[in-house]
């Protein structure tokens, strides 16, 4: 996602979602409030089936998901690609949440994360 190849889409992305909360009724009506959704419906996925549906489960999911899209505001505002893709992996090293990381090469170093959920009681 930090690559600068993406950066249009990511602005769309943020544009977007910024006028469905200006303009709660215009065109972009519920995009915020449905990205939210449907990236909390996927991070539950993930999540053991036996402490999915606590409130520390949806908390969270909810911390997971605010951190990168904090990230990519902050990436958006000011290009320091390390110290937000730092802030990222920070997170990830988190208790509650561990990380396995793969680097492809296609053709620049990109850093592709899959999250793996502890058990959340």
């Amino acid at each position: 996602m930090s690559d600068d190849s993406h950066r249009g889409l990511l602005t769309l992305w943020v544009e977007s979602y910024a006028r469905s909360l200006v303009d709660p009724d215009g065109p972009w009506a519920g995009f915020a409030r449905d990205t939210v959704g449907d990236w909390l419906g996927l991070l539950a996925a993930g999540q053991p089936s036996a402490s999915r549906d606590t409130e520390a489960a949806l908390a969270q999911r909810t911390l997971v998901l605010a951190v990168p899209r904090g990230a990519l505001l902050d990436l958006l505002a000011t290009g320091d690609t390390a110290r937000t893709t730092a802030a990222v992996h920070l997170q990830l090293a988190s208790p509650g949440v561990t990380s396995e990381r793969r680097l492809h090469k296609v053709p620049d170093i990109h850093l592709h994360t899959t999250i793996t959920w502890v058990n959340v009681t």
